[in-house]
């Protein structure tokens, strides 16, 4: 089983051994985060020098695509599965993950994801645990398994070091991946973790199965489903409680594209809202931003020297921060008037009217 996957296991505290069980012989990459003391230990395959951040989302983001990578490197394996140390596998998780297999290698759906997020109400039928379903806006979760492909051609290209779960679920809202229908994974949320406990009670109602192995078979035909934003509003990759993303609805007014153009302005110090960076004969014009999708925001830094790509909350965006990371939110949030003391603003600007 699971030929030709690697393992990469995410420790913040100490080395684990619980996770050889269920996967067996595949080759397990631990990889200590943020803790130096661990860099020696005889179990760490590696540790990973970062520089100094400020916040942990930005170190575990870059330990994770520089901990996968290594493992494709080094392994020369074609699937990688990568796990947080506080998530619990369950007796047939290697089976589920085998299933999908076939799937991800032939590139119709080249990832995986331990939980499905439905409600069950959504699902005709009701739960069943031995179907994996497609499922779209909720990649990557806990535990995920990627391609080779899909790693180096998709979602390394930019890759979000700040927040980087909810970077990838932004910049790809539509990327397909396989998840079972009832879950493969509980989060055991330590006090001492980066997720603390806040988010217990809420996975403790997911579905989950524990029991034997079960003939795994894809729900034809594949029905999609997308984020309940109601329900993510605290997960890992949110600040301050709000998700990226889930202020948008059907409901929200479509803005047509502008004939204008105009051009992008970054701000030469930080504090400085839009209307200022937009100097005369230019103004700040929002109807720029607000009708592109993430990925167009994104690619309007292309030539701003980040050395990092992650997203935020905040009336400020899109900034470059003083670290070097180029920080994003939903378009339609954009305001002209937003600043902060700590980022440079990138500013849509137009030549005023009557000019």
């Amino acid at each position: 089983m699971l030929v030709g996957v690697c393992a990469v296991i995410l420790t913040h505290r100490s080395p684990t051994h619980h996770f050889e069980e269920t996967l067996g012989r595949v080759p397990i990459v631990l990889v200590s985060t943020d803790n130096i003391a661990h860099a020696h230990h005889p179990d760490i395959d590696m540790h990973v020098d970062v520089p100094p951040f400020d916040r942990i989302e930005d170190r575990i983001g870059y330990h994770t695509h520089t901990a996968i990578h290594h493992t494709f490197q080094k392994h020369g394996c074609d699937v990688v599965l990568l796990v947080e140390e506080d998530a619990t596998l369950s007796h047939d998780f290697d089976h589920v993950l085998d299933s999908a297999l076939p799937w991800m290698r032939n590139n119709t759906y080249p990832c995986f994801t331990s939980l499905n997020w439905a409600s069950p109400e959504i699902i005709p039928g009701g739960w069943r645990p031995d179907r994996l379903r497609v499922v779209t806006g909720t990649f990557p979760e806990i535990v995920w398994a990627t391609t080779r492909s899909l790693f180096y051609t998709v979602l390394s290209r930019p890759w979000g070091t700040r927040q980087y779960d909810s970077f990838i679920r932004l910049v790809h809202p539509h990327l397909e991946c396989l998840a079972p229908e009832v879950g493969r994974i509980r989060h055991t949320f330590s006090a001492d973790g980066t997720h603390g406990t806040i988010d217990l009670k809420r996975h403790l109602r997911l579905n989950y199965y524990n029991g034997p192995p079960l003939a795994m078979s894809l729900t034809p035909p594949p029905r999609h489903q997308v984020r309940v934003c109601r329900k993510h509003r605290t997960l890992r990759g949110t600040y301050h409680g709000h998700l990226p993303g889930c202020e948008i609805s059907t409901k929200t007014p479509v803005i047509p594209p502008t004939r204008d153009s105009g051009t992008w302005q970054l701000s030469d110090r930080a504090d400085m809202d839009c209307n200022e960076v937009c100097r005369a004969p230019y103004q700040c014009n929002s109807n720029l931003i607000k009708h592109l999708s993430f990925h167009q925001v994104v690619a309007q830094f292309a030539t701003r020297d980040c050395k990092y790509y992650g997203v935020e909350v905040g009336n400020d965006m899109p900034c470059i921060d003083h670290q070097g990371i180029c920080l994003l939110q939903t378009p339609t949030r954009f305001k002209c008037t937003g600043k902060h003391p700590l980022t440079r603003r990138l500013c849509p600007c137009s030549l005023r009217s009557g000019l």
